[in-house]
């Protein structure tokens, strides 16, 4: 059985778990109680792709684009320790308006 609860993906939570230095399992149960804290996830492992390949990468755009998903990463690991820092509010299911960045996730992976 998976230690991180049924039907969640613990590779992912791991992931975010490096990314951001929350403990494992506030990560769990914000996942679970929360559909855009699943987005944000979501978007830490698209943009953990997209900047593997583009820092293996070796064209021009390599070292800019790079350097956007490390900001972009940056402000995703924010924005989940707000999310859980919220949650003892009850507002871990808040919106993420205001990121603004997330395109540049979709634009760029293929």
């Amino acid at each position: 059985m998976n230690a991180a609860g049924p039907g969640i993906d613990a590779t992912l939570l791991r992931l975010v778990r490096d990314r951001t230095g929350v403990p494992g399992p506030a990560i769990s149960r914000a996942f679970r109680g929360s559909a855009s804290f699943r987005d944000l996830c979501a978007d830490v492992r698209v943009c953990s792709r997209a900047l593997h390949r583009w820092k293996d990468a070796d064209s021009g755009e390599a070292e800019r684009l790079t350097a956007e998903y490390e900001y972009l990463m940056d402000e995703l690991a924010r924005e989940i320790r707000e999310a859980i820092s919220d949650s003892g509010s009850g507002e871990a299911d808040r919106c993420r308006a205001g990121l603004g960045t997330s395109e540049v996730t979709y634009r760029h992976v293929v």
